[in-house]
């Protein structure tokens, strides 16, 4: 975000979209040279199922290459199609909820089905999470943008941090507090006291909340003339990545444990799933904060910005934590011992 933002702001967006490019073609082929040094974990594939005949003379391994091809064009269409992919989300939704669910109730093992059932639950408060996560990208910037002071001349708003660089501010946070959060965890688990997985998603569920009690704070107690002073929006972000650490990697383990063997990969995809949802719901949330084209005034837009965010940002989140806080007992009692 350093690099893109500066360059995209200063010079032209094409050199900030040349420069995520760059770091993706890096990125892969780092992946691709050191990949091989990795033990393969899991099933191997049957290559006699794969190679063989299967529709038209097709073989599985040759159609999954031409769908995944083919996709490409279809999706670029979707992203006009907003209604479509709406329906299209809502639909996969159901399915693959309820595949999920009615799998959780015939499994033949019924350990293994209320493991599966737990990952359904945890499911919804991690969209809820990430749904306000991920304002990030979006409203929050343009609250930046406007309401934020991050500007050495208030009358030249050019003459500070370009509002695109404070997307470094949740990555450098999070290299920062991962090996912390880490020593954390591991020191509890020695000491036998280290929360379960339902109860770190509540408390990932509780910073987030607190994060933007701290924004709505800031600009209800500190704003001058429309401006919440950026320590505000540091703190904010910084409680952000402490609830991301305490839910986010801990979701994905509990994912691969909870799943049947056979499932892991489709119960993954399925988890996938609810960022789906809430990026879809954060775009709609954040059409909430979005003023009206006559609306400049900095006091007004930061009175529709602090709305949302005390509403959805402050008490829904809060109560969802509490309905977790609930179903905590019951979440650990299906897991059966899984940790």
């Amino acid at each position: 975000p350093l690099t893109c933002g500066y360059l995209g702001e200063t010079l032209d967006w094409s050199y900030g979209f040349l420069a995520a490019g760059i770091g993706i073609v890096l990125g892969a082929v780092v992946f691709w040279r050191n990949m091989r040094d990795y033990e393969d974990k899991g099933v191997p594939p049957d290559m006699d199922l794969l190679t063989r005949p299967w529709i038209a003379g097709i073989n599985r391994n040759t159609a999954v290459i031409l769908g995944t091809l083919l996709s490409v064009p279809l999706f670029a269409l979707l992203l006009n199609q907003e209604m479509v992919v709406d329906w299209l989300l809502i639909a996969a939704g159901v399915i693959i909820i309820g595949y999920l669910v009615m799998t959780s109730m015939t499994l033949k093992d019924r350990a293994q089905g209320m493991q599966l059932l737990v990952v359904v639950v945890l499911f919804f408060f991690h969209m809820v999470f990430w749904t306000l996560f991920e304002q990030a990208g979006g409203s929050l910037t343009i609250f930046t943008e406007r309401n934020v002071h991050h500007f050495n001349d208030p009358a030249d708003p050019s003459s500070g941090i370009p509002t695109s660089q404070f997307q470094a501010v949740n990555p450098f946070y999070i290299m920062v507090l991962a090996p912390v959060f880490s020593w954390i965890w591991i020191r509890l688990r020695r000491l036998n006291i280290e929360p379960r997985t339902p109860t770190k998603f509540v408390l990932g569920l509780l910073q987030m909340a607190a994060g933007y009690a701290v924004i709505v704070w800031g600009a209800k107690s500190f704003a001058t003339d429309g401006v919440v002073p950026l320590a505000f929006l540091m703190i904010m972000y910084l409680l952000h990545t402490t609830g991301e650490l305490s839910l986010s990697p801990v979701g994905l383990s509990v994912v691969t444990k909870l799943s049947p063997p056979k499932a892991v990969g489709f119960v993954m995809g399925a988890w996938f799933l609810s960022i789906a949802f809430a990026h879809k719901i954060a775009g709609k949330l954040g059409e909430m904060t979005a003023a009206p084209e006559e609306v400049t005034d900095p006091q007004e837009t930061l009175a529709i910005f602090t709305n949302v965010y005390w509403i959805w940002g402050v008490l829904v989140v809060l109560g969802s934590a509490v309905l977790l806080l609930l179903l905590t007992p019951i979440l650990k009692k299906w897991m059966h011992g899984i940790h």
